[in-house]
């Protein structure tokens, strides 16, 4: 399972979930990828099945990198909102061992005299 983000902090009310089918059977790419977008996290989960897959080699873990951005409104209007979803970090769901979160801190930068401040996640 690849998890990215698109920012840390306040989301919106946004929950997306779309299948992405190979159209090439020969591939060496899964046969289902679904990518899950609830506010600014992403998810993109591989649904793999063995009589669909069984050309396929054992590939790095995370090896298939979608790119992923969700537009919010009319893309000609400047009140549009994009969610640009970052790389991708590979999460192993099957595993029996305990992971920490992929998240290890979040710096906050603040300008008391502007009143501007960013939110930048530090990962694992």
């Amino acid at each position: 399972m690849g998890l990215s983000f698109a920012s840390i902090g306040n989301a919106p009310p946004l929950a997306v979930g779309t299948l992405l089918s190979r159209r090439i059977p020969e591939d060496k790419i899964p046969h289902i990828v679904f990518s899950l977008s609830i506010g600014s996290i992403c998810f993109q989960i591989d649904l793999m099945s063995d009589h669909l897959e069984d050309h396929i080699l054992l590939a790095p873990a995370g090896s298939v990198q979608i790119e992923w951005t969700n537009i919010i409104g009319d893309p000609q209007s400047p009140r549009t909102l994009e969610f640009r979803y970052g790389k991708q970090m590979f999460v192993n769901w099957a595993s029996p061992l305990i992971e920490a979160q992929p998240v290890k801190e979040i710096h906050l930068d603040f300008n008391p005299g502007t009143g501007a401040g960013s939110i930048t996640p530090i990962f694992r």
